[in-house]
């Protein structure tokens, strides 16, 4: 729970900017290696939808995205995912803090584990977010930036991974 309240510290105090919502699909049995070679340029929140796939950040922390689990931070680390027997769908939500030198802000450096409560109105807020994401304009901006509050704050279970030595 204490991880729980320093991430909640964090969205509170630290300010955001949402660089992209995406949704994926990835095929059944296979392995991307997309950022092996050339770091994440953003964190992101990271929502399984159906499937699963590994992700595996910095060559050893591997944390499995499920329907009903999910990822945050991740900055600036080398991943790969491997996909599950069914393939994988999620949500992504690229974002940066404003301001990196917070001190709340070194915990979206990290990759933590979250469990959120899996739900039809979880896929109506990834489909708003998706949508304001595709609309130009500070209003837009504007939702996307509010819209992420109410989705980390559906997590109400998260565990962070050890740091890299």
């Amino acid at each position: 729970m204490e991880r729980y309240n320093q991430l909640a510290q964090a969205f509170a105090y630290t300010p955001i900017r949402v660089y992209g919502v995406y949704k994926s699909r990835l095929e059944a049995n296979r392995l991307y290696r997309g950022h092996v070679d050339q770091p994440t340029a953003y964190g992101g929140l990271i929502l399984g939808l159906r499937g699963s796939a590994r992700f595996t950040f910095n060559g050893s922390n591997s944390i499995e995205v499920s329907q009903g689990k999910a990822i945050i931070g991740g900055y600036q680390m080398r991943l790969e995912l491997e996909v599950g027997e069914t393939g994988c769908e999620y949500a992504l939500i690229h974002f940066l803090p404003e301001d990196r030198r917070l001190p709340e802000a070194t915990l979206f450096q990290k990759a933590h584990q979250l469990e959120y409560l899996f739900e039809p109105s979880m896929l109506q807020m990834v489909d708003e977010l998706l949508q304001a994401d595709a609309a130009p304009g500070e209003m837009a901006a504007l939702q996307k930036k509010s819209a992420v509050l109410p989705i980390a704050c559906t997590c109400p279970s998260i565990s962070a991974l050890p740091a890299e030595t």
